[in-house]
């Protein structure tokens, strides 16, 4: 073998092995990108689950809100009935004095899951709203409706 073959053999072993560590640095490099890119998609989906986990608890905070506006309503559909039903007993006792007395023990048979005390406080919230006038008769407190409570009855009315 003479020097130019020997040269020749050696460029061609320092270009393959020049070849070598290119492949070497490139599969390095797809490597890194993987490495990087599955780390991306990790972050990703765990702002997705983040995000998931926040959407889960916003529709449970808004489960809680539609059940509190649900009791509200509740609690202001009975309010409205009761306010209904205190202004219709006085219309239909309207030729008859009405008695303070009798209003509560009509409000007593009809609400009887309600305290003395509670329905009393209605009357009283009427009372100070001026939808109702108490009056002092010979026959006790009578209850009349005021034209407020009538304006008021009629907003009410389905």
């Amino acid at each position: 073998m003479n020097e130019q073959e020997l040269s020749a053999l050696l460029d061609e072993h320092a270009e393959i092995h020049e070849q070598m560590n290119e492949q070497q640095q490139i599969e390095t490099q797809k490597e890194n990108v993987e490495e990087i890119n599955e780390e991306h998609i990790n972050q990703e989906r765990m702002l997705k689950l983040q995000e998931d986990r926040m959407t889960s608890e916003e529709i449970l905070r808004e489960i809680d809100e539609q059940e509190s506006l649900d009791l509200e309503n509740e609690i202001a559909q009975k309010e409205v009935h009761i306010f209904k039903y205190v202004m219709y007993t006085i219309e239909i006792y309207k030729d008859v004095s009405l008695t303070f007395d009798r209003l509560k023990n009509l409000m007593a048979h009809e609400y009887a899951e309600m305290t003395e005390e509670h329905l009393m406080q209605y009357l009283k919230d009427y009372e100070t709203a001026g939808y109702i006038r108490f009056n002092e008769t010979d026959e006790g407190v009578t209850v009349s409706k005021t034209f407020l409570g009538e304006c008021a009855l009629a907003l009410v009315k389905k």
